[in-house]
């Protein structure tokens, strides 16, 4: 059997089993689950803030930066060059 059609059994619907969890356990999977949401919505804001201060400083840059902000590379460059200025230091090529 295929690998993706073992995992795609293993979690079919009827191989599904309810768990039993203390009250604790779920608090804590709550808080958990929380935790997560707050970290998913600051990298949101960032990653906008960020493509906003983009459009602001370098629209042409922010088209071609703003959709791949969490590729390493472009981390990296931001991170390299953190303002305009530095970034304009890199110079034109063309």
């Amino acid at each position: 059997m295929p690998n993706c059609d073992r995992f795609r059994c293993h979690f079919a619907p009827h191989a599904l089993r309810t768990l039993k969890l203390a009250d604790e356990q779920i608090a804590e999977l709550s808080m958990l689950c929380g935790f997560d949401d707050d970290l998913a919505a600051q990298t949101t804001q960032a990653s906008n803030r960020i493509r906003g201060l983009l459009t602001q400083i370098h629209p042409a840059l922010e088209r071609v930066l703003g959709p791949r902000l969490e590729h390493p590379a472009v981390l990296d460059l931001l991170q390299r060059y953190p303002s305009p200025e530095k970034l304009a230091s890199l110079g034109f090529a063309g």
